[in-house]
Formats: C-alpha cells, sequence, structure tokens
C-alpha cells in the first residue's frame, strides 16, 4: 500500500473514510484559503471560510458533470442543480470530520463556512501520529452564526501544495478545541433545509422568483411534483408579465397552462423553448 497521496496519510484517509474527492477539496480549500482571497469571519473555533458552491465546481471541474456542448436550458439547470448536490453531499459526508461548519443568515441565502479541524488535519499530513479515530463522533455540527459576519478576506499562509505541510492558522486556530465539543451549537428546526431542495425549487431559486427568505420548505412541498418543462415556460412567462414575479404569481401561470391537461402543457411549452420570444 502506497503510503500517502499528495502528501496526505493513507491510514488517516482510510480511517476517517475519505476518498479521493474529498483529498480534492481539501486541497482546493487550502490552496484557496492561502491565497488570501476568500471571505472569513472569527468564530469560537478559530478563522472560518465561506465555500461558494458555484466556486467549488468551477475550480474542481474534474469532480462535476460537464455542461460543455449542453443548450438547452433545463438540461444546463439539472447539471448545475445535480453538481451542487454533490458538493452537498461531500461536505455532509466523511468530509464533516475534517471540518467543523458554520451557518451564517445574510441577506437572502445562507452562507456556509468551514474551519478546517487541527487534529485531524494534522493526522492527515503526520502520519497519524496523535490521532484516535475512536474520538471522531458521527452526529454533524453545525454552529448557527448570530454574529456580525467581520467580512473580510482570509490573511495568506505559507501552506504549499507539495507537501501539504499544515499552515499556522490550521495548526493553531483549533489546537485547543476537542473535535467533539458538546459546547458546538446543534442545527436548529426554523433554518430552510437548503441541501434537500428538489430540482423545480433551485430552478425558482436560480430565476429570482423566490428568495431564500421565503418558506421554502412549503413551497418545495408544492412543486416537487410540478413537471420541469412547463414550470420553466411558467417562470419564462411570469418573468416577461409581473411586475414583481413572486411565487403565487408563477403558481397561477403553471396553473393555467395546465387548464388543457398536462401533454398540452408539455407540448407548448417545448413550443415556446423553440420559438423563444423575440
Amino acid at each position: 500500500m502506497k503510503f500517502n497521496f499528495w502528501g496526505y496519510d493513507t491510514k488517516t484517509m482510510i480511517a476517517l473514510g475519505l476518498d479521493a474527492n474529498d483529498l480534492a477539496f481539501i486541497q482546493w480549500f487550502r490552496d484557496f484559503k492561502d491565497s488570501g482571497k476568500m471571505e472569513s469571519i472569527e468564530t469560537v473555533n478559530g478563522t472560518a471560510y465561506y465555500v461558494s458552491y458555484t466556486k467549488v465546481i468551477e475550480d474542481i471541474p474534474f469532480l462535476f458533470k460537464s455542461s460543455t456542448g449542453v443548450e438547452d436550458e433545463i438540461e444546463l439547470k439539472k447539471i448545475e442543480a445535480t453538481n451542487k448536490k454533490k458538493v452537498v453531499n461531500m461536505l455532509k459526508g466523511n468530509l464533516s470530520k475534517a471540518f467543523t461548519r458554520h451557518e451564517k443568515k445574510e441577506q437572502c441565502k445562507t452562507k456556509i463556512y468551514l474551519t478546517l479541524n487541527a487534529n485531524v488535519f494534522t493526522a492527515l499530513v503526520n502520519n497519524g501520529q496523535g490521532f484516535d479515530i475512536t474520538e471522531i463522533k458521527e452526529e454533524k455540527k453545525v454552529v448557527k452564526l448570530e454574529t456580525r459576519m467581520a467580512n473580510k478576506k482570509a490573511p495568506s499562509t505559507a501552506g504549499t501544495v507539495k507537501d501539504a505541510s499544515p499552515t499556522n492558522d490550521e495548526t493553531n486556530s483549533s489546537q485547543n478545541k476537542s473535535i467533539n465539543d458538546t459546547s458546538i451549537p446543534q442545527e436548529t428546526e426554523d433554518v430552510n433545509d437548503l441541501d434537500n431542495l428538489n430540482i423545480n425549487t433551485i430552478a425558482l431559486l436560480d430565476s429570482g422568483i423566490i428568495t431564500e427568505k421565503c418558506n421554502l420548505i412549503e413551497i418545495d412541498k408544492v412543486v416537487k411534483t410540478w413537471d420541469g418543462l412547463v414550470l420553466h415556460d411558467a417562470i419564462t412567462k411570469t418573468l416577461i408579465s409581473a411586475k414583481k414575479p413572486n411565487f403565487n404569481y408563477v403558481k397561477k401561470v403553471y396553473d393555467s397552462l395546465l387548464e388543457d391537461g398536462l401533454e398540452n402543457a408539455k407540448d407548448n411549452a417545448l413550443k415556446s423553448l423553440l420559438t423563444p420570444n423575440m
């Protein structure tokens, strides 16, 4: 067995259940953080860094489905939703053992910030020395941030891609913090579960007709059975005709498109795609 990959200890990787995709994300996180261009905030767990799903997909394209050559708007939305879902699943999976996740409500969306767990990371780059996998708890820790965002960029550190050596920021930020610290607040129920939205709700979000200030859980229940092609037509007509597009308006448009039946609505939607408004 090869003892390490990209400078990360193989045995520690196996113990944590990390795969090549996870290592690619960890290295991307470190490189971006060390560039000094990553938005950050200060938390009780140290400096936490903003992770944009779109940025992850753009910077590590080989992990995701390509949209090259795809012109159909609906298919592009599906690919985008699939790729974002993969990022969500990665962060909820075994990567959650290497990071503390911080969520902050800001304007119209929930922003995700991550703190790299110094104990786990040091084990990854130090042949697993001083690391006890039994200390890892399975439950996911999510910190809800109530403090005002620092709105600053991350300071540049001395980390390199070649040897994966931990920087001072990575080793010191949570050096004295237990990876299963029970003082970390748990996820509350009053926050929209953005990670499990269906593709129709995502399409409405992307169109700007709804925002994350809306009750997405209830909207998700309504639109999950809607036909995607007809919804696309309804969104287009809503954006063209409504002075202030909103969910109630697009629902009325969608319902009106279905008056002659689903199949007719789908045929008309397809015709609209083939002969767009000029």
